[in-house]
């Protein structure tokens, strides 16, 4: 996120964080209250990137709400909560809003893990028309 916002800064531009919520063997999502939590992250990380009194929400809280970081020029970030496929969802969202850059983390799972899952970031570099931008974890 840290990444994110100085490169948005850096460009003078908007910033959206997406999460995509993957659907469970039910097609239902893996937990309910899934939405409202990842929106509470969202907050959390937007708070902790700016100073309180810079950011202001535009839309209602929610799901997907609007803020508006005053503090450092006139930045609008939009959280963004999607269902489906990550690598599908981060590519369609991208190319919908027509992004200039997609950044993704990387958590670093390791050769093992990714042979055995696949790895969400180095499938959106391969698939996404846009540019992308893979974030190491700290523990990566």
């Amino acid at each position: 996120m840290q990444r994110a916002v100085q490169l948005a800064l850096l460009r003078k531009s908007d910033l959206i964080i997406l999460s995509v919520v993957k659907p469970g063997f039910t097609g239902r999502d893996t937990m309910t209250g899934e939405d409202e939590k990842l929106a509470r992250f969202h907050r959390q990380l937007i708070y902790k990137c700016f100073p309180p009194d810079g950011i202001t929400v535009e839309s209602t809280p929610s799901p997907e709400a609007v803020y508006r970081a005053t503090s450092n020029g006139n930045m609008r970030i939009e959280s963004k909560i999607e269902h489906g496929d990550p690598v599908d969802k981060i590519c369609d969202v991208a190319e919908r809003m027509k992004a200039e850059l997609v950044l993704v983390g990387n958590r670093g799972l390791g050769e093992a893990g990714t042979l055995v899952l696949g790895s969400v970031s180095e499938n959106v570099v391969r698939k996404c028309s846009r540019s992308v931008v893979v974030v190491k974890g700290e523990g990566s």
